[in-house]
């Protein structure tokens, strides 16, 4: 094959190879995107929740320094503690969450690094001769 025939396949096969790359690199910033921006949202959605139960407890607990009744004192310290539970639920939820977040860019990289392994090669499938008459 003309030294110049091959040169114009290489410069081609690296196009393409190069623009594979590109593409998979853009797929992987997208992916790792759409994972960041559910952590986020998690993150957010958590800190909600939290703000409203950390003001509902401090609205039953000024409850229970206004009431003398003490039978009224101990259902309110019951509801605080049920509001802690939720708190306390919520915060695991996070954690499971940030879990399984952590696990998905871990199966992303693993997949990104396998495509990065991948061979290629050319081969030759026919050859074209002709003769100028």
């Amino acid at each position: 094959m003309p030294s110049n025939v091959r040169e114009a396949l290489d410069a081609q096969r690296e196009a393409i190879l190069g623009e594979l790359i590109e593409r998979r690199s853009q797929w992987f910033d997208q992916e790792m995107e759409k994972l960041d921006h559910w952590a986020e949202d998690k993150r957010a959605g958590l800190k909600l929740d939290l703000k409203d139960l950390d003001g509902q407890v401090r609205e039953l607990k000024k409850q229970i320094r206004r009431t003398g009744n003490l039978p009224d004192k101990l259902a309110l310290q019951r509801e605080i503690r049920e509001l802690e539970k939720k708190r306390y639920e919520a915060w695991r939820a996070y954690d499971e969450a940030a879990r399984t977040i952590e696990g998905q860019k871990d199966g992303l990289l693993d997949q990104v690094e396998e495509h990065l392994k991948q061979d290629v090669t050319t081969e030759d499938l026919f050859t074209i001769s002709f003769e100028i008459a």
